[in-house]
């Protein structure tokens, strides 16, 4: 697993040096990136960051960015010092039970059933119709360093602890206290004849050939270590992020709440190496 994700921090920073190529004006200029609060002026930003969300299907992408605003609670985005209007990322959380009637909800469950294997769907849907499942948004384009993903994973999750003792109401207090999370990531598999994932809690047989995935966002790739679900699918051509040789795919996984303070560490022990 170390040599596996080695390999893909080695390919992902391939991909950046290539962008940066790509740009003469960001070559050797130094971006220094924040981290604020979410804010009313961040609404066009999260928009254009979080319209591919669903593959490019259409869904409520204005409601769900109306939503993380409002969550005055939870949630941080990345800007640069330079450009505060241009949102290069965003953490947040959103509770599925407390925000089931919004329509932005309504359209990512159903994108998400309809693409969970049949044999996982019965389990996979209980969770998703849990009053104690958060959907965790974790997206930022490719040129964000990738050591953002440890600040903004311990914020994220500070945020939500904060929240169960510091929101107004008990209403929102509770809505807080997750025992499920669902994450949809994106990454980037190598091109090769399609092959089946192994099911969860079983092992790729010896000798089975594999194909290197790249994740963009490498704590996406722990999280999945802890998952307790999950499930891959061809993902939508992007020009823009796409990796030579590589196709985009995505994965939804399901993490239990209790394995988080596990997933840190682990989280913090990865990005030491960036230090």
């Amino acid at each position: 697993d170390g040599e596996r994700r080695e390999d893909a921090r080695e390919g992902d920073e391939g991909a950046a040096r290539k962008a940066d190529d790509d740009c003469d004006s960001c070559i050797d200029k130094q971006v220094d990136f924040d981290f604020c609060d979410v804010q009313e002026g961040d609404f066009h930003g999260l928009k254009a960051l979080l319209s591919g969300y669903c593959d490019g299907n259409e869904y409520a992408c204005s409601d769900l960015c109306d939503l993380l605003i409002k969550q005055k609670a939870v949630g941080t985005v990345v800007k640069t010092e330079a450009d505060s209007e241009n949102v290069l990322g965003v953490t947040s959380v959103v509770s599925l039970a407390r925000h089931k009637d919004e329509k932005c909800v309504k359209d990512i469950k159903k994108f998400l059933l309809g693409k969970v294997p049949g044999k996982s769907k019965k389990d996979f849907e209980k969770v998703l119709n849990d009053a104690a499942t958060g959907l965790l948004i974790n997206e930022r384009i490719i040129n964000v360093p990738q050591d953002a993903g440890e600040p903004l994973i311990d914020g994220v999750f500070d945020e939500i602890r904060w929240a169960t003792k510091d929101e107004t109401t008990e209403e929102a207090r509770k809505s807080y206290e997750f025992k499920h999370y669902i994450l949809v990531s994106t990454l980037f598999e190598e091109d090769g004849e399609e092959e089946a994932e192994p099911a969860a809690g079983k092992k790729r047989k010896k000798g089975q050939p594999t194909r290197q995935k790249i994740f963009p966002r490498l704590e996406e790739e722990i999280l999945l270590e802890h998952s307790t679900n999950s499930f891959f699918w061809r993902g939508k051509q992007n020009e823009e992020n796409d990796i030579a040789d590589f196709l985009p795919h995505r994965c939804c996984m399901v993490v239990e709440a209790r394995v988080i303070d596990a997933f840190r560490k682990d989280v913090k022990d990865l990005f030491q190496d960036f230090k």
